[in-house]
């Protein structure tokens, strides 16, 4: 078993079980605590989840949008200053929703 981290390391998504090795479980991407393989489909029910929200978080955009606009003189510079700081509020009540749910 002392073979498994160097292969886990270079893998694309490593998984490791919580009994195995220090170093196995350090370099692997997901440690499942449970002898449970069954334990998989809640990973990629999670994965999938939180890449749903990752790609409604995209605020990016606004951020560009509204600092391009007020630098082009487009809008007025208070709008745009503050345009930055919007998104992230929503960007944080959006991801609080992975907590919250089991």
């Amino acid at each position: 078993m002392a073979d498994d981290a160097p292969a886990l390391a270079q893998t694309d998504v490593g998984i490791a079980m919580g009994g195995g090795t220090d170093v196995a479980m350090e370099a692997a991407h997901i440690v499942l605590m449970r002898e449970d393989w069954g334990l998989m489909a809640d990973c990629f029910r999670i994965a999938r989840r939180t890449m749903a929200v990752v790609k409604i978080n995209v605020a990016a955009f606004y951020n560009l949008a509204g600092l391009s606009l007020a630098a082009f003189g487009i809008i007025p510079s208070d709008p745009g200053g503050f345009a930055p700081g919007d998104p992230d509020i929503g960007i944080l009540a959006n991801s609080s929703r992975l907590i919250r749910q089991k």
